[in-house]
């Protein structure tokens, strides 16, 4: 600011800004679907997009029913990574001196077999720096297409990356393909391989670790008879897919898994010392598993059928988050779009209690009460770890280490003093504050609920002289009342009975 005439002048600053929370109920389903992208995440605002880009129901295949769960039950934003072997017929276009210029891949899905295949016809006169190609599926000459002045020049307005068609889509082959394409006669494409397993959830799970908004993690059908590794007869309960989405949660530590138990399932064999959640152990408490299964109507309209309820559970995750706070446990609401549990069987109240024990989160039914309900708030954390015993809690510090990630970014490179730790600790206080104030931390007084720390006690100057700020935040997380204990007083000629 340049200051010429005597008088008042304004200079705004630009402050460090309050930290908004991030987002918790982002959800990412990873499974089988009938069509759409391979290993790659796409995200969907709705149940209807879904049914769009990933297609409809398959039988034994579960990832269709728990998306529809997912926004049945509150769930609004959600991305999908479909995992898939298929392959779709292909054709190599070479140019005259051997080198493939591109491919030719069916936008059908998997083999077509001699009488539907896709058929192609190139054709390039010499010396001219354009082609065209037509395509036609089986004997269906009426709904033919042709693609005319195409060119392998990126300049042009023709080249061939640029071009949409109806049947194929182009992908490139040498670097840069240069000189005249071998044209060819009607050709079929072949090499087409159905949708089939074996499986493999490592491309799809890499590809969401570089997501930052994603804050939950469903797979629906990781119990699949097509994954690519099946548990072995030495250990029955260590489902591969289930161990990759916790080291993938656990290492990432920003978001949470919602596992399945299986469809065969008993008391004993998920919740038992040798059962399924001993298996699925985490240190850091970043998993739930739920037990049993849901009954759901048919897409078909035929009666019923069984599914596992991890996207159901997530929507109820969105939908108590948005109603009260991620700070309340996800229990003790009902399931929307569940008819019953499966197997339908009563769990007597003792037989509950043993698998809350040991972390097995059941859903359950009521007297006179139509739709089973969350009865169940635990993570998957040994259980020495007592801490880390409730899903709430786990991803209450999800959250709040997410939010000031996210919030102090603006703080990195800044020098590092006394005036800079004075900024960060307001920030943070700030934040922690509201966090408080929204029913997330216990204590009458904020000085109850937690405490920032920014001081030369954590960072001396060998700390400084290594380019290091430490912040230290202690609070205290609201926990679930789990067990309400009410005592009760009989009074009798003045005297006073407790049960």
């Amino acid at each position: 600011m340049e200051l010429t005439y005597p008088g008042i002048y304004i200079d705004e600053k630009q402050g460090a800004g309050p930290i908004a929370g991030v987002g918790t109920s982002t959800a990412a389903f990873i499974g089988l679907a009938q069509r759409g992208v391979a290993n790659t995440p796409v995200k969907i605002a709705n149940w209807t997009e879904y049914t769009q880009l990933f297609g409809g129901p398959q039988h034994d295949r579960y990832t269709y029913h728990a998306v529809r769960g997912f926004f049945d039950n509150g769930g609004t934003t959600a991305y999908i990574v479909r995992v898939t072997n298929v392959q779709s017929d292909a054709l190599e276009v070479k140019t005259k001196d051997g080198k493939v210029a591109f491919r030719l891949v069916d936008l059908e899905e998997g083999p077509h077999g001699a009488d539907n295949a896709l058929q192609a016809i190139l054709a390039q006169k010499d010396n001219e720096s354009t082609f065209s190609l037509s395509l036609q599926r089986g004997t269906q000459a009426d709904k033919a297409e042709t693609l005319a002045g195409l060119s392998l020049d990126k300049e042009s307005k023709g080249y061939f990356m640029h071009v949409a068609s109806k049947y194929v889509r182009f992908e490139p082959g040498a670097a840069s393909p240069e000189g005249q394409l071998l044209s060819f006669p009607s050709t079929k494409l072949s090499g087409g391989v159905a949708d089939s397993g074996p499986y493999d959830y490592a491309p799809g799970l890499a590809a969401l670790a570089k997501l930052l908004d994603v804050s939950i993690i469903c797979a629906a059908d990781a119990h699949s008879l097509g994954n690519k590794q099946r548990p072995s007869d030495d250990k029955p309960n260590l489902n591969p897919v289930q161990t990759a989405i916790l080291t993938h949660c656990e290492g990432l530590k920003d978001r949470f898994a919602i596992l399945d138990g299986r469809l065969d399932d008993t008391k004993d064999t998920v919740g038992g010392d040798t059962g399924l959640i001993s298996a699925l152990r985490t240190q850091g408490g970043a998993a739930a598993l739920y037990f049993p299964w849901l009954e759901v109507s048919d897409p078909s309209g035929t009666g019923t059928l069984s599914i596992p309820p991890c996207g159901h559970i997530a929507g109820i995750y969105a939908r108590s988050d948005a109603a009260v706070g991620v700070h309340k446990a996800p229990a003790n609401e009902i399931i929307r779009g569940a008819l019953g549990l499966s197997p339908a069987g009563f769990l007597a109240d003792t037989e509950i209690g043993t698998l809350n024990k040991v972390g097995v989160n059941v859903l359950r039914t009521f007297p006179g009460q139509a739709r089973p309900v969350v009865w169940g708030a635990r993570t998957t954390a040994s259980l020495d770890l007592t801490q880390w015993r409730y899903v709430n809690v786990r991803r209450l510090f999800i959250f709040v280490e997410q939010s000031l990630k996210e919030g102090l970014r603006w703080a990195v490179f800044q020098p590092n003093n006394t005036a800079l730790w004075k900024k960060v600790e307001r920030t943070a206080t700030e934040f922690m504050t509201r966090v408080w104030r929204a029913g997330a931390l216990f204590g009458d007084k904020a000085s109850q609920a937690f405490y920032v720390k920014v001081n030369e006690e954590l960072n001396p100057p060998s700390n400084r002289a290594l380019g290091e700020l430490h912040i230290e935040i202690g609070m205290a997380p609201i926990r679930p009342a789990e067990f309400i204990v009410v005592h009760i007083g009989m009074l009798e000629g003045g005297s006073q009975v407790i049960d």
